[in-house]
């Protein structure tokens, strides 16, 4: 089999890429971590919020697993929610979100950008049901972040929490209602 010139300048590209990839530099000391963070929010119980988790200074991040411990008691993250933000990727990644054991909601992404992930600002986002009063802690339990071929990039987490306030209507506004609207027969 014989590769036409064309052919064969597209396996040459093809031979250089891969071995781009194969003599990447591993993680230097003074490389600084990428910084995530999770905000506190504050809601009434059958509520549901948005969490933004934030990076800043996330340098060809290429693939990702965070876990987060959240109180089930309180809130219940909702993996469906789940929306990736870019952070100047030409390429969409794939993402996923599973409640792998109780307690704890899992992020996963990769994507096919060799320029990975670069700089600050909304990593993804997703929701939360409050299901009961109280306060629920969104701790990251664990961090890996990459690039290729399997670097780990150093990061560290800046834990949030989400406050769920009963539902609860004072007798005066409770009568207000009832004049607004007449009261129930």
């Amino acid at each position: 089999m014989s590769l036409s010139p064309r052919r064969l300048g597209r396996a040459a590209l093809f031979l250089l890429a891969v071995a781009g990839l194969a003599v990447a530099a591993p993680v230097r000391a003074q490389d600084p971590p990428a910084e995530l963070s999770l905000p506190d929010l504050n809601g009434f119980v059958t509520n549901r919020l948005r969490v933004a988790l934030s990076i800043a200074g996330a340098d060809s991040m290429q693939a990702g697993t965070i876990d987060l411990e959240f109180d089930p008691a309180v809130v219940t993250p909702l993996p469906l929610t789940l929306v990736p933000g870019s952070l100047g990727q030409a390429l969409p990644g794939i993402w996923g979100a599973s409640l792998p054991a109780a307690g704890v909601f899992r992020i996963a992404f990769s994507t096919p950008d060799v320029t990975g992930f670069v700089g600050s600002g909304t990593l993804c986002t997703f929701d939360v049901d409050l299901i009961a009063a109280g306060t629920s802690p969104l701790v990251f339990r664990s961090i890996l972040l990459e690039r290729t071929p399997n670097i780990q990039l150093p990061a560290t987490g800046q834990d949030g929490s989400i406050t769920a306030a009963p539902l609860a209507v004072d007798a005066a506004t409770w009568g207000r209602v009832k004049r607004l609207f007449g009261a129930p027969r």
